[in-house]
C-alpha cells in the first residue's frame, strides 16, 4: 500500500511504501525504516522490493535534494546510498545524513571491486558497510539482521 509522497504525486523523487506490522514468536517486531538513494530507478525498484519482502518501510531517493528532504520528515534506521550518482557527491549526501543524525546506519552501494579514495573516504565517515553492485537479496538480508541484532 503506498503512502502519499510529501513531494506530492508521480512526483518521481522520493516516496513510501508503507509495510504491515509483523509478529515473531507471538511478539510485535519493530519495523526497520530504510532509505534507498540510487539514481537507476531499477536498482531501487529491486532493492525496495527486497526490504519490502523484509517486512520494512522504504523511502526512495534518487539525489541530494530528495534525501535532504526525506531526512527532514523522517528518521531512517538505514540509508543505501549509491556512491556514483551522475552529478551528485555522494560524500556530501553522506555527511548531509550524518551531520541530521550521527548514528544513522548507512550503507555505501558501489559497483567497483576495488576500494576507491571515494570509498575509503566515505567508510573514514562512518559508513556503516558497503556492498558491491550487483548484489543479492542475501547480502541485503544479512545487513538487516545486524541491525536488528544491534538495536
Amino acid at each position: 500500500m503506498e503512502s502519499e509522497s510529501p513531494w506530492g504525486a508521480g512526483s518521481g523523487r522520493a516516496g513510501a511504501v508503507v509495510c504491515h506490522d509483523r509478529k515473531e514468536n507471538g511478539m510485535a517486531a519493530l519495523k526497520i525504516l530504510v532509505l534507498v538513494v540510487d539514481d537507476e530507478q531499477k536498482l531501487r525498484t529491486l532493492l525496495k522490493q527486497i526490504l519490502i519482502n523484509e517486512h520494512c518501510e522504504v523511502w526512495e531517493a534518487e539525489g541530494l535534494a530528495s534525501v535532504r528532504r526525506a531526512v527532514e520528515t523522517q528518521h531512517f534506521d538505514l540509508v543505501f546510498l549509491d556512491l556514483e550518482i551522475p552529478g551528485e557527491d555522494s560524500v556530501e549526501t553522506l555527511k548531509v545524513l550524518k551531520q541530521h543524525d550521527p548514528s544513522m546506519n548507512v550503507v555505501i552501494m558501489t559497483t567497483g571491486l576495488a576500494l576507491s579514495d571515494k570509498l575509503r573516504d566515505a567508510l573514514s565517515m562512518s559508513a556503516s558497510d558497503y556492498i558491491h553492485k550487483p548484489f543479492d537479496a542475501s547480502e541485503i538480508v544479512t545487513i538487516l539482521q545486524n541491525l536488528q541484532q544491534s538495536k
